[in-house]
């Protein structure tokens, strides 16, 4: 699927879903693609995490300023993809 996926542009995709905000990305998969049936597994109304609470979460390992450094420069496209298809997701929940 990635090189069939690769080099188109994420406005081009149907649905981009966040990770960290499971509930609404379900939501959007929910109105835009097909219902799922959530409450069978997770209730009613479904209980999902509405984000991903990363500041509860126990540090494992601590990384100083210049290693986050040199990873954010390594990884500067993923970052550009990760603000753009953040961008057009907040606009699609806009919609909800």
């Amino acid at each position: 699927m990635a090189q069939h996926l690769k080099g188109r542009s994420l406005t081009e995709y149907d649905l981009l879903m966040i990770s960290e905000h499971l509930e609404l990305s379900v939501t959007l998969f929910i109105r835009d693609v097909r219902f799922l049936g959530l409450e069978y597994a997770y209730g009613v109304p479904p209980r999902l995490p509405r984000i991903n609470p990363t500041a509860n979460r126990e540090t494992l390992v601590q990384f100083s300023t210049d290693i986050k450094s040199a990873i954010h420069e390594k990884t500067a496209e993923d970052n550009e993809i990760y603000r753009e298809a953040t961008e057009i997701f907040y606009k699609k929940v806009k919609t909800l």
